[in-house]
């Protein structure tokens, strides 16, 4: 005993009806998180009878029932079946397959069945006692039941080994009657409260009797005077009845008289009424046909009324698009203009450019120049340096015999010297705070005008980076919808790819020759396979074909029979072989005209693809049937020709013997077609994912715009706030200049009184220092001279210095230009490319709006010829309506006289029946 299917329709995630075939080998379900692997073991528990909802991780049974999606309805029932092998006959049933069958509805109102015949749930449950299978059986372990049977409570444990020895049969029959047993004690002990009531019931009706039989008898003493005044009565009444005898016969002959006339005149109304039915019947039929030509007159002046509103709503429609189309014209005119205009700016910074780097070329040929002059003056001043250290030396030895005379004239000249320096430094430095105070007013005022164009510049960037993030949520949005359809795109291939691989939808025989396909030689595809149609004609085609689209075609008898042989050794079903070389040519030349091709049908195979090299099977299938409308159609053209088979469109049949087959098709993908769909579908997945592509790029585009404007925004920013701090620091240093220049003036004036008196001291030591003075002139020449050279060369050196920092700063100014303008370049090239886009995505659009304005003129020419047509037939058709209405009229006139005159006649005829009445 094994499972062997599971069939689900409607179980929670279940919405279409799934079935599992558990086939040897099979050991597990795997999957991905939420894919309804433990629905399906909610399932099986479920249809063992399985009645705790908690246990089926729901609140309520109706739960289980398929509660809708955004794209499909809930269902109102759910119905599981499952099929268990009794090939050893385990299970108390002769049968060797056992379908159990439960299903809900969502009135609350369930079925159990067995072998689809109805049963209840102690059936189900008493089938499977002692099996090992069950809602509570070990055959179902959950996670929950294993920890039970590893805890220490016995009570945990002993139901599952109970229910494996086989005992749990047993018990259960025991538990049963000893509730049966309780339940009849229970109904004696009621039985005896019932006699005790009836008893007191049967007195009162043992009174009742005997007032029953006192009143017979009195009732009996009543009936015999009653009759004997009866015959008194009599006796009185036959004296009394002679004289209304004689007058009876004469009123006899007056009633057969009236009678005569009454019959003459009610024959001849029931052929007046009989006539008033005729013509109430013609004025019916009249009155019928009326109704039906003006529903039918309504029908058209509909359709007319539509067609018309169509017409007018596609002329709004070109209206809009030439609008459009101008409005595009304009912004392509435009876009146009600006291309052009930025391309002339490109020429002419790509010429800014070249000059540019032509300047810092230049430049950096004079720098090096500059660096080459100013290495050899330092390395004359160095090498001057080094030959005359030993004359220094000397004439500072001389120096040293006159320092002691000189100490304190030094020192004077020195705090002279030192105190004047201060003067004139704290004079300088005044006279600089001053000139830097006015400069940093002037500062001030430059900063503030900054800061206004920074705000500005801000507002600007702000709502340009607003911009930019709306284009680039809009594209966002369109990048989700495309990846969306891309995604179903795609799973709609895997699923057509799945059911191509593993032919699904076809029988178990054609799915097992085609999985082990290597195995036979010569299988050329399934009938399905190898033909194909239009989407339209493929309900007719697959209604047609049927069963035969299972039909697998093969290239040679041997082939055949191997794998017939398979089928019936494997007990994999059966299936129908059609080996190729045992088809004969039947193709009937005339076979294509039989009903009048083209006025109410066409040959079916006009409509289907092959390939020709199996040319034979397919006029074997396809001659002598034809495509029709509808069945209607195909009833009245095989009154001339039976020998035709008619498929309508929506894929009813009628075949050559006149058995009918129809009804709704199965949803899902058809046999037929499949390859072409996923040809279809992978042209375009190729379509959305070049679109996805180019929505990318767009969106990088526009990522890379914004990223430029926010980083320029942020620049500014930091622009403003550093001229904010600025502007706070030059205020705070105006404040301290004014200060310190107070200051500086005072401490100057106190320095030239300190330089008066240091120079008039100074004076006394110069004349002390004449008596020396010779020595010292000459020593002063001969360090002059070397003073003087050594001052010829430092200048130098300096000079060479300082042309090659000037030098420097000019190479990095003409650098940070040429970068400028190659920054600019970019940018501009970057405005081009995006307006040749813009230009293009116009022109697309104007394109599509040309040919959507044909499209709706072709439209328009279409409806307006239906239009006049249909009014055509509405003149006629009014004209043929008003000839009836006046038939009808004349007719209903008529038929009001002639049932005025009936009506006068039994008016007559009643009077006539009053005075028979009368008379009897």
């Amino acid at each position: 005993m094994y499972l062997s299917k599971l069939e689900i329709f409607g179980f929670k995630s279940f919405a279409q009806k799934t079935v599992f075939q558990f086939a040897d080998g099979l050991t597990a379900i795997i999957g991905p998180n939420g894919c309804g692997k433990s629905n399906i073991v909610d399932a099986v528990r479920w249809v063992l009878g399985e009645q705790r909802p908690s246990v089926l991780r729901c609140e309520r049974m109706e739960n289980l029932i398929f509660n809708g999606t955004a794209t499909r309805k809930p269902l109102n029932m759910v119905e599981v079946s499952i099929y268990i092998e009794n090939t050893r006959n385990i299970l108390p049933s002769e049968y060797t397959e056992i379908k159990i069958t439960r299903r809900l509805y969502r009135s609350g109102e369930s079925e159990y069945l067995i072998n689809n015949q109805t049963a209840r749930l102690m059936d189900i449950v008493n089938l499977f006692a002692d099996t090992g299978m069950g809602a509570d059986a070990y055959s179902v372990i959950e996670l929950k039941m294993v920890e039970q049977i590893l805890s220490d409570n016995a009570q945990e444990r002993r139901r599952l080994f109970e229910e494996a020895a086989g005992i749990k049969r047993y018990k259960a029959r025991r538990r049963s009657a000893l509730l049966k047993l309780e339940t009849t004690e229970q109904e004696l002990t009621r039985v005896d409260d019932i006699i005790a009531e009836v008893q007191k019931t049967v007195n009162s009706l043992s009174r009742q009797v005997g007032k029953a039989r006192r009143y017979h008898e009195i009732k009996q003493q009543l009936k015999e005077k009653e009759i004997l005044l009866a015959c008194l009565k009599i006796t009185a009444f036959e004296q009394e009845l002679q004289p209304l005898r004689t007058e009876q016969e004469q009123v006899g002959k007056t009633r057969e008289m009236l009678a005569k006339e009454v019959h003459l005149q009610e024959a001849d109304l029931e052929e007046q009424r009989r006539r008033l039915v005729e013509m109430e019947h013609q004025y019916r039929q009249i009155a019928a046909e009326v109704y039906r030509q003006d529903e039918a007159l309504k029908e058209k002046q509909n359709r007319r009324q539509l067609r018309q509103q169509r017409i007018r709503s596609l002329q709004e429609t070109i209206t809009a698009y030439e609008q459009e189309l101008t409005a595009q014209q304009q912004k392509k005119t435009h876009l146009e203009a600006e291309k052009a205009e930025l391309e002339t700016s490109l020429g002419q910074l790509r010429q800014q450019m070249s000059e540019a780097q032509e300047r810092y070329r230049q430049t950096a040929n004079r720098q090096l120049e500059a660096r080459e002059a100013y290495e050899q003056c330092r390395e004359a001043y160095q090498n001057f340096i080094k030959s005359n250290v030993e004359a220094l030396q000397a004439s500072e030895s001389h120096k040293e015999q006159f320092q002691r005379i000189r100490v304190e004239k030094e020192n004077v000249q020195t705090n002279l010297t030192r105190l004047q320096e201060t003067q004139e430094r704290f004079l300088a430095e005044a006279r600089n705070r001053q000139e830097t105070l006015d400069a940093d007013e002037a500062t001030r005022a430059a900063l503030a005008e900054d800061l206004a164009l920074y705000a500005q510049e801000q507002q600007l960037l702000q709502e340009r980076i607003q911009e930019s993030k709306q284009g680039q949520e809009a594209l966002r949005q369109q990048l989700n919808r495309v990846e969306g359809e891309l995604e179903k795109l795609r799973n709609r291939r895997s699923f057509l790819e799945n059911l191509i691989r593993n032919y699904e939808g076809f029988s178990e025989s054609v799915q097992y020759v085609m999985t082990h396909r290597q195995e036979f030689t010569g299988i050329v595809d399934t009938l399905a396979n190898l033909v194909d149609c239009p989407p339209e004609y493929r309900p007719a085609l697959e209604s047609y074909l049927a069963e035969v689209a299972n039909y697998l075609v093969v290239e040679e008898v041997e082939t055949a029979r191997k794998i017939l042989h398979q089928l019936r050794h494997r007990g994999k079903g059966r299936l129908t072989v059609v080996p190729l070389p045992l088809l004969r040519p039947n193709h009937r030349p005339g076979a294509d005209e039989l009903p009048g091709e083209g006025a109410q049908g066409l040959p079916l195979k006009q409509v289907v693809t092959f390939p020709q090299s199996y040319a034979n099977l397919f006029h074997a299938l396809f001659d002598a049937v034809y495509l029709v409308d509808d069945l209607e159609t195909a009833i009245a053209l095989r009154r001339d020709y039976p020998e035709v088979t008619y498929v309508t469109r929506e894929g009813e049949v009628l075949h050559q013997w006149g058995n009918l087959t129809g009804g709704a098709a199965a949803n899902g993908v058809g046999l037929i077609g499949r390859k072409e769909e996923f040809r279809r579908v992978e042209q375009l997945i190729g379509e959305k994912e070049a679109h996805l592509t180019a929505l990318q790029e767009k969106l990088e585009q526009a990522t890379t715009t914004l990223e430029a404007r926010e980083k320029k925004l942020e620049e500014f920013r930091q622009l403003h706030q550093s001229v904010q701090q600025q502007l706070m620091e030059l205020e705070q240093r105006i404040g301290r200049q004014q200060y310190e220049i107070g200051r500086l003036q005072e401490t100057a004036e106190e320095l030239a009184e300190q330089v008066a008196d240091h120079r008039q001291r100074l004076q006394e030591l110069e004349a002390q220092e004449q008596q020396l003075l010779p020595e010292m002139t000459r020593l002063e020449e001969q360090a002059r001279t070397y003073q003087l050279r050594e001052q010829e060369l430092r200048q130098a050196q300096q000079k060479a210095e300082t042309r090659l920092q000037e030098l420097d700063e000019q190479t990095r100014q003409h650098q940070m230009v040429y970068l400028d303008l190659v920054s600019r370049e970019k940018e501009l090239l970057q405005k081009v490319q995006f307006t040749e886009e813009s230009l293009k995505e116009s022109e697309a659009f104007m394109a599509n709006r040309r040919q959507r304005i044909e499209e709706a003129h072709r439209e328009i020419a279409a409806l307006e010829a239906e239009c006049a047509a249909l009014q055509t037939e509405l003149e006629a058709g009014y004209r043929e309506r008003d000839a009836l209405a006046q038939q009808k009229d004349d007719l209903e006139r008529k038929v009001e006289e002639f049932r005025a005159a009936i009506q006068h006649k039994e008016t007559e005829l009643k009077k006539k029946q009053r005075l028979l009445v009368q008379a009897r």
